[in-house]
């Protein structure tokens, strides 16, 4: 790791297992209540694997735990499609059981669920509602009322501390004084020199960091860091010229200090929050109980429902919803989250994408081949002009001539549209054949619905009947005797 710190170049290493040296593996599994073991002294459990020893303990005995063997290896079929696997230990929904059956039956389980009012690890009440943050002048008083019954030497222990805390004022007068006139390349060239030797990588690494940081944020930081370092030198001094006062002397002090209330207010902050005891417990009892593992199966805080169909994956959402309407109260409602609907969404989203794009394509088509359907119909009228002029000659009226263009019209679109639909039934053919093969999805297969189709060859001769519109109107208005003359 340090030789990839310094850019060093590393020899790739790998490492590989037999089957039979992986089922030969076991693990133990430690429930969470069970690392805790009563204390009779203090009348509190204690977390076993805080300590080395209490951890050889759990992981020892044969009393904690249950031993996991390894009893194969899942891997995807041969000649499977979707061989996408992620790495992951699997286990029997027993286990699960197992783990909540004994986690649940633990002393310190039952105990925790026996009082809710009072952590069992700490044996601190739960906070409450009602419980605030005291103030200054509260927390002055609380510290001197505890530190005035405590012996000398703690007394001594704790004015040495509290005296090594400088005021706020003068850190950041001399955090100040330290960054007049500092530029950003001087703080970029200081922190390079320094973090490249603690952190044993070039200064090149650390200034790329540095660079990707804001004037304010580098600043900020430095400021901190300087900010820290003369908190921990002023202590550094206090302590060194305490050092050769006399414990007792110290203590006196201290009590001298407390009755006259002569510290500051980070000296009395100090001395509260790393001498005064706590009186309420820094968890609550829910987080309890789930830091030892109590599983309550009447009360889930999730249930995954699996549909089969699309059609049953609406009908739970809507009943969810009818639910939800029905509840005033917020917190009785179901939120839920309808993971294949996410998915489709998407997915719909580029499908409506490519659909519009294909439907700008065909609608450009469509106007193009309608405006050729309009000049081939004019061009006809313009050669059977002597026809018209006999057709009224005997009797046509306009508008017998406007239907005979109408029909061919007409017939040319329902020609043209039952023609496309058995073109394209003969290509699915072919194309399904083709999907099936490259996708190995035998449920992959294009369709052309038969209202479609109706739909699609109405279309065609709608078209084209609008499109010869104007041409047989051309041919309607002609006028007899000059039809009759032309050639």
């Amino acid at each position: 790791l340090s030789a990839m710190q310094a850019g060093e170049e590393v020899e790739a290493a790998s490492q590989s297992w037999s089957f039979e040296e992986l089922t030969e593996e076991s693990f133990k599994l430690i429930l969470p209540a069970e690392r805790y073991q009563y204390d009779s002294a203090s009348g509190r459990y204690v977390d076993l694997s805080q300590t080395q020893a209490g951890l050889e303990l759990l992981y020892g005995s044969d009393e904690t735990g249950i031993t996991l063997n390894v009893v194969g290896i899942a891997r995807p079929s041969e000649g499977s499609g979707m061989t996408m696997t992620t790495g992951a230990v699997g286990y029997l929904s027993s286990l699960t059981d197992y783990a909540i059956e004994t986690c649940n039956n633990t002393d310190i389980v039952k105990a925790q669920l026996e009082d809710p009012d009072t952590d069992v690890i700490t044996g601190l009440p739960f906070p409450t509602e009602e419980d605030t943050e005291p103030t200054a002048e509260e927390k002055a008083q609380e510290i001197t009322g505890y530190l005035s019954s405590q012996d000398d030497a703690t007394l001594a222990q704790a004015y040495v501390a509290a005296m090594g805390q400088p005021e706020d004022s003068y850190v950041e007068q001399t955090v100040s004084a330290q960054m007049e006139g500092v530029t950003r390349e001087q703080i970029e060239e200081m922190i390079a020199q320094q973090y490249a030797g603690q952190m044993n990588v070039s200064a090149d690494t650390i200034m790329g960091y540095i660079a990707e940081m804001s004037d304010e944020e580098l600043f900020t930081q430095v400021e901190e860091a300087m900010a820290q370092e003369v908190r921990s030198q002023y202590a550094a001094a206090v302590e060194q010229e305490l050092s050769d006062v006399p414990a007792s002397s110290l203590a006196a002090m201290m009590r001298s200090a407390l009755t006259e209330g002569s510290f500051t207010s980070e000296q009395y902050e100090y001395l509260y929050e790393n001498y005064m005891p706590p009186t309420v417990s820094d968890s609550t009892y829910q987080e309890n109980l789930d830091e030892l593992g109590y599983v309550d199966l009447a009360n889930p805080s999730t249930i995954s429902i699996y549909a089969s169909t699309f059609a049953d994956k609406d009908r739970i959402a809507d009943l969810i919803t009818e639910y939800n309407e029905g509840v005033e109260d917020e917190e009785d409602q179901i939120t839920y989250t309808d993971y294949i609907a996410l998915l489709m969404s998407s997915i719909t989203d580029i499908i409506n994408a490519i659909s519009y794009l294909l439907i700008g394509f065909v609608a450009i088509s469509l106007i193009v081949s309608s405006i050729m359907i309009g000049i081939i119909t004019y061009i006809s009228v313009l050669e059977r002009t002597k026809e018209i002029g006999i057709l009224r000659a005997v009797g046509a009226s306009k508008r017998d001539i406007s239907r005979v263009f109408n029909a061919e019209t007409l017939i040319v679109g329902l020609g043209a549209g039952i023609i496309g639909i058995v073109v394209t039934l003969l290509l699915i053919i072919p194309i399904n054949i083709i999907v099936h093969n490259l996708t190995g999805i035998q449920d992959l297969s294009a369709v052309l619905p038969g209202g479609g189709a109706v739909i699609l060859v109405a279309i065609s001769t709608v078209l084209t009947m609008i499109s010869g519109l104007i041409p047989s109107r051309i041919a309607a208005r002609k006028d007899p005797v000059e039809a009759l003359r032309s050639e």
